[in-house]
């Protein structure tokens, strides 16, 4: 993630490394990231409420059940983060002693806002720091970045398309829209209802308040779609319903008459084909595009002609060649993208393996020695979700910044010469799962540390 903000207060050049990551920005400006900053605020308007809200706000709070879990999700974000430094029990267990707190001494409950908003802040920075060491292997072991399409907002294969426009659509609606501006398309139900004067289904005979009504109707009625003219009234339909009247069964007969569904095939596509006198692959695309129809409207119907009584003898071969066309990764030149999806300010996903990794080492030479001490919290350990000292975790989060420069300068070595890092035990725990993916990758464990391959 990269904004014009962060080039602005972290100068990144042009040249620079563009992939600057959520966790990454809130590292470099030390500032919490939104969510924190959500729950901080969210927190705090709880301790207002609960201190000077009126019994009717009260009220009104306790019926909005996103509210309510909003505060839970918070009070239970701000537990996690000092059950362990402070002598209070968990809010969602035991109410009570919070609201004394937040009463009689509010000025401490600040303060545990402000403890939990640093702690998190560390926690993204300490991700941040084992983030870049990861890159860092990444790029030493030649791993090759994942190429496939992860765009939230283009689908994985395009179902729909305007085969005249050449465009793929991620969706039926996007194509709906764009086929009813351009070529005057109109769905089923509303090409059904478009010429009555009355709201009148003439599938089933129901009457209803108004012609959208009976298009929601037609949209949802297979039956009525298959069946429409079936239905004859008896006398004229005189008058209007009420606009909040379920639909009026109107007097009449059926007369059946079926039809191919419309909203499954087109029987102008049908006849079309019907009526070429010498059909080859060229006239039946061509034919095709003369109709703006969803694709699978335009299948069905290929096969419909394949299938009719009066069909040429070449139309079951040339259906198979037209379907197989009928793809919009073949044919469109145009893939549109979706609605944007809400963005996420997640900073601390989860670390992944980098695929095919594999150090490439220099076994002559004078070997560089690198040394990493013991952290000062060593149960501060990816993720990072425990509930210590806030002195102690702005030492350890300092510590876990050198030490991955130090592995990072370690891991570019290894082209250069041998290598070896002097470590504990409690030091490559702390720069878990990073370290062991670095022993994949062709690292040696030696006593005291690790080294390049004997």
């Amino acid at each position: 993630m990269k904004t014009a903000a962060v080039v602005q207060l972290r100068g990144l050049a042009f040249t620079d490394d563009q992939h600057v990551s959520t966790a990454t920005i809130c590292a470099l400006l030390r500032q919490a990231d939104p969510t924190t900053l959500l729950w901080s605020e969210r927190l705090r308007y709880a301790r207002q409420l609960i201190s000077n809200g009126p019994d009717v706000l009260w009220a009104l709070l306790r019926g909005d059940s996103e509210f309510m879990a909003g505060m839970r999700e918070a009070f239970s974000w701000l537990f996690g983060w000092t059950r362990a430094t402070v002598q209070l029990p968990d809010p969602a267990i035991a109410w009570q002693p919070w609201v004394q707190v937040m009463t009689s001494r509010p000025g401490r409950f600040r303060g545990l806002i402000k403890r939990a908003k640093a702690l998190e802040t560390i926690r993204v920075a300490c991700y941040a720091a084992l983030q870049a060491l990861l890159r860092s292997l990444a790029q030493c072991g030649g791993s090759v970045p994942d190429t496939s399409r992860h765009d939230p907002e283009r689908p994985e294969r395009y179902q729909e398309a305007c085969l005249i426009c050449r465009v793929a659509f991620p969706s039926r609606a996007s194509w709906a829209v764009h086929a009813a501006k351009k070529h005057g398309y109109r769905a089923p139900a509303t090409l059904l209802s478009q010429d009555q004067e009355k709201p009148l289904c003439l599938g089933c005979g129901r009457l209803y308040a108004n012609l959208h009504r009976l298009r929601r109707h037609l949209l949802h009625s297979q039956s009525c779609r298959v069946g429409w003219g079936s239905f004859h009234p008896t006398e004229t339909v005189a008058g209007d319903i009420h606009a909040q009247m379920p639909p009026l069964q109107i007097a009449g007969f059926d007369r059946p008459e079926v039809r191919p569904d419309p909203a499954y095939t087109h029987p102008g596509v049908v006849e079309a084909l019907l009526a070429l006198e010498a059909p080859d692959a060229d006239n039946v695309w061509h034919t095709l595009l003369d109709f703006a129809e969803p694709l699978s409207v335009l299948r069905r119907s290929l096969r419909d002609w394949a299938s009719h009584p009066e069909a040429q003898p070449s139309a079951g071969d040339l259906v198979e060649d037209a379907c197989l066309l009928i793809d919009p990764e073949l044919w469109c030149e145009d893939f549109r993208k979706g609605k944007r999806s809400p963005q996420s300010f997640a900073p601390c996903t989860d670390l992944h393996r980098p695929p095919e990794c594999r150090l490439n080492f220099v076994l002559t030479g004078v070997s560089a020695v690198f040394k990493v001490d013991d952290p000062p919290l060593p149960e501060l350990v990816y993720p990072f979700r425990h509930s210590v000292p806030l002195a102690a975790a702005r030492r350890h989060l300092d510590w876990l910044e050198q030490a991955c420069d130090t592995f990072s300068a370690f891991l570019a070595s290894t082209r250069l010469s041998p290598v070896f890092l002097e470590a504990s035990s409690k030091a490559f725990s702390a720069l878990e799962p990073v370290s062991s993916w670095a022993v994949g990758a062709g690292l040696a464990r030696r006593p005291g540390g690790l080294g390049s391959p004997i």
